[in-house]
């Protein structure tokens, strides 16, 4: 396992998102909220982000499911595409949420992204949104692209999405990907980890009880210890390369670490990154924050380090056809 511990130099733009962060819970949290006003309320939050103006978006249907492609200008031929998965507990976030945070790390590494809106709980539990993972990845497979040149990629809850996924292709039999990347990603549902209690104190954005009620809604009547709902209490033999990114001021601290370790002891090739006083998914503010930055360009780097892509006939008749 490669272990990276980041020191950046925090700046005054990383202490105002915080500082806003903490505000925005205090203010906008109310814990019996309907679910439409925190889906809302992100899509608020992340709407003042907003989509760089030189990555084009063209919206599609992958059999009945939303999806989008992102493509940064120059990036039209490039034939590797990062499969993103957005987070949001699994019952937040959409093509819309996350278009800016996704537009800005596929014009940072230079890559084509594709996003979906998959299934929400808790209208649809476990396994709803791992099946439509499923189906779209078979469907850029359809497309003639080499999974060798695909990527999948998430953040939070996304990143745990990303992690079921390949773990539901390797145990299918269906052709990995080039690698899996988890962002600040959620991979135990059952909260177990010391971060939880330890750092909640330190974590200007997420509330523990938050996330074991949104647990709850994605799970319905699965244990937290399926492997396929939180990817902590699986076997990652077989797995592609990881690269996982998490900060020291996030309740899903632990998270990364353990099943960093777990996926290194059981032959995978990971790369695990802990970012000193960083805060869940600080990646989102790329453009504004120096330490988002950084973070992006590291993705990038490990995605140019990954086995040179073989070349498909089929990259610009893909993006045409979407």
């Amino acid at each position: 396992m490669s272990f990276h511990k980041t020191y950046p130099q925090l700046g005054f733009r990383q202490r105002l998102v915080k500082f806003l962060f903490r505000f925005l819970k205090w203010v906008l949290y109310r814990k019996n909220d309907p679910i439409h006003r925190f889906r809302k309320g992100m899509e608020f939050l992340t709407g003042f982000l907003g989509k760089p103006k030189d990555v084009q978006a063209k919206l599609f249907n992958i059999d009945g499911i939303e999806a989008e492609w992102l493509i940064p200008a120059g990036c039209e031929n490039s034939e590797t595409v990062m499969y993103f998965l957005h987070g949001g507990a699994y019952g937040m976030g959409s093509i819309t949420s996350h278009r800016p945070i996704i537009a800005r790390i596929a014009r940072r590494c230079r890559v084509r992204a594709l996003h979906i809106n998959y299934r929400l709980a808790p209208e649809h539990v476990f396994p709803a949104a791992l099946e439509d993972s499923v189906v779209c990845y078979q469907w850029l497979l359809k497309q003639g692209i080499n999974p060798k040149n695909i990527v999948i990629a998430g953040d939070s809850a996304g990143g745990g999405l990303t992690m079921a996924t390949l773990l539901k292709l390797r145990d299918e039999g269906i052709a990995l990907p080039a690698a899996g990347i988890g962002l600040s990603p959620w991979l135990d549902l059952g909260t177990t980890g010391a971060s939880y209690n330890e750092r909640a104190m330190l974590d200007p954005y997420i509330d523990k009880d938050a996330v074991v009620e949104w647990a709850m809604r994605y799970l319905g009547d699965t244990h937290y210890s399926n492997p396929l709902a939180s990817p902590m209490y699986s076997n990652p033999a077989g797995l592609p390369p990881l690269l996982l990114q998490v900060g020291t001021h996030e309740l899903l601290h632990d998270d990364a670490i353990v099943f960093a370790e777990k996926a290194a002891s059981a032959g995978v090739d990971v790369e695990l990154e802990i970012w000193e006083d960083m805060f869940h998914v600080w990646h989102a503010f790329a453009g504004f924050m120096p330490e988002a930055d950084m973070a992006l360009d590291n993705i990038g780097t490990f995605i140019r380090n990954l086995p040179a892509p073989q070349k498909t006939a089929q990259a610009v008749a893909t993006t045409a056809a979407a």
